[in-house]
C-alpha cells in the first residue's frame, strides 16, 4: 500500500513490518517530533465499511486514554489520501510467540496424541513459572484498567504481547480492542478448513457469538498461561471448527498432568480462568491479581481452596452414603429344596412364551429427549457452513 521512503502526511515511511486481515502496519518517522513510530493502515476494502471506519476511530480515541505503561501507546488516528490509519508507539521485543518457537523441540519417540495414559508432549520446552506470573500480574494490571473504561481486547494470544526485557519480562500488549471487528468481516472458515484468526484462544462464548465482557477476555489469558507453562495449547485443534468443539465441550488435560513442575496453586488459577461458565470464572482481572499476589506471599490462591473444599465434599458424600442393606437367604431344608424344584419344573411345562408385540411409539413419559447441546447445536451449523463452502456450493 505505502512504499518505502514516500511521505505519508507528516510521517516519512521506512520499510514494512508485517500485514493482516485488518491492514498493514508500518515503521514511519514522525517528521515533526522527530519520533520513530508504527503506522497501521486499514485495507481500502475494508475502510468502505462505514460502521467499521466508525467504530475503529472511536475506539481509538478511547484507547489513548488508556496510557498504561504496559499498553502499545496510541498517539493518533485519523485519515490520509483516503488511508485510514492509526499511529502507535513503536515496539522493540519479542512476542510470546516467536519466544515459543525459540524454545521448540523435538521429543523423538514420544507419543504425540492425548491418551489417559500418556497426555501429549509439549511441542516447545514450558516456561518457568515465576516468568509465566509476572506476565499474568502485567496482563492482569493491563486489563483491569482497560476493564475499568469499559474497553475488552477480544484478541489476548501470545502474538499480541510482546516481551521487551527477558531477564524481568517486562511487557507490552498489542491491539487493544480492534480485533473483533476484524473478525466480523470475515468467515471463520476457510475452504480448506484451516484456522483463520485466532480460535485456539477464544473463549465459549465467543466461539457462540455472545456478547463478551472482560471475563471472555480472563479466558484467553487462561489459555496462554495454560500454554506457556505446559509447552502446548490446552486444546490440539486443528481447524476452526475443532477449536470451537473443545471449547464449548471439553475439558483439557489438568495442567500438572502434562508439566508435573507446575505448582497445585498455579495450576488452580489457570483452571479456573478456564472455566465454560464465564460466571465461575474470575469476575474481574483484580480477582486474578489478588490470587498473584497470594501464591508471591507463599499463600494458597482461593481456587487452590476451593478446589480442595469441592473434593473434600465429594468424599464426604461417597463416605457417608449408607450402604445398601442385603439379606441373607434364607436357610432351607433337602425337602424344601427338593419341592421348590419340583414346582418350578411345573411352571416351565405350563407356560408358554407370550406373543411378541410389533414395536411402537413407546409412550411420551418413556421417551428419550434426543434434542442436543445448544452449543453443540450451534457448531453443528458452522460445520454444515464449512462442509458447503468445501464442496463449493
Amino acid at each position: 500500500m505505502l512504499k518505502q521512503g514516500s511521505q505519508f502526511g507528516k510521517y516519512r515511511i521506512e520499510r514494512k513490518l508485517g500485514s493482516g486481515g485488518m491492514g498493514a502496519v508500518y515503521r514511519a518517522v514522525d517528521t515533526e517530533k522527530n519520533r520513530v513510530v508504527a503506522i497501521k493502515v486499514i485495507h481500502p476494502h475494508i475502510a468502505e465499511i462505514e460502521q467499521f471506519i466508525k467504530r475503529f476511530h472511536q475506539e481509538a480515541m478511547l484507547l489513548e486514554k488508556l496510557a498504561h505503561p504496559r499498553v502499545v501507546r496510541i498517539y493518533e488516528s485519523g485519515q490520509i489520501d483516503g488511508h485510514h490509519y492509526i499511529a502507535m508507539e513503536y515496539v522493540t521485543g519479542k512476542s510470546l510467540t516467536a519466544l515459543m518457537r525459540e524454545r521448540e523441540e523435538v521429543a523423538a519417540g514420544q507419543p504425540t496424541v492425548a491418551s489417559e495414559a500418556a497426555p501429549p508432549m509439549p511441542t516447545f520446552r514450558p516456561f518457568p513459572e515465576p516468568a509465566v506470573l509476572r506476565v499474568l500480574e502485567q496482563m492482569a494490571r493491563v486489563l483491569q484498567e482497560a476493564h475499568e473504561l469499559g474497553v475488552i481486547h477480544r484478541d489476548i494470544k501470545p502474538d499480541n504481547i510482546i516481551v521487551t526485557n527477558t531477564e524481568r519480562w517486562d511487557i507490552k500488549l498489542l491491539d487493544f480492542g480492534i480485533a473483533k471487528d476484524t473478525r466480523e468481516l470475515h468467515t471463520m472458515v476457510s475452504q480448506t478448513g484451516q484456522v483463520i484468526g485466532t480460535p485456539a484462544y477464544m473463549s465459549p462464548e465467543q466461539c457462540e457469538g455472545k456478547r463478551l465482557d472482560i471475563r471472555s477476555d480472563i479466558y484467553s489469558l487462561g489459555v496462554t498461561a495454560y500454554q506457556l507453562l505446559a509447552g502446548r495449547l490446552p486444546f490440539p485443534g486443528p481447524t476452526t471448527m475443532a477449536f470451537m468443539k473443545q471449547h464449548l465441550l471439553e475439558e483439557p488435560p489438568p495442567l500438572r498432568q502434562v508439566n508435573p513442575a507446575v505448582s497445585d496453586g498455579v495450576a488452580a488459577v489457570v483452571a479456573k480462568m478456564l472455566q465454560k461458565e464465564p460466571q465461575k470464572r474470575y469476575q474481574t482481572p483484580q480477582d486474578l491479581l489478588e490470587e498473584i499476589n497470594r501464591i508471591r506471599r507463599g499463600e494458597p490462591p482461593r481456587a487452590l481452596l476451593e478446589l480442595s473444599s469441592s473434593r473434600r465434599q465429594t468424599a464426604d458424600v461417597a463416605t457417608t452414603r449408607p450402604p445398601d442393606a442385603v439379606m441373607p437367604p434364607a436357610e432351607q431344608t433337602p425337602e424344601a429344596v427338593s419341592a421348590e424344584s419340583d414346582e418350578l419344573t411345573v411352571r416351565r411345562e405350563r407356560v408358554r412364551p407370550a406373543p411378541q408385540k410389533a414395536p411402537g411409539r413407546l409412550p411420551p413419559q418413556h421417551r428419550v429427549n434426543a434434542a442436543p447441546h445448544p452449543s453443540l447445536s450451534f457448531y453443528c451449523c458452522l460445520s454444515q457452513a464449512a462442509a458447503l463452502q468445501d464442496t463449493g456450493s
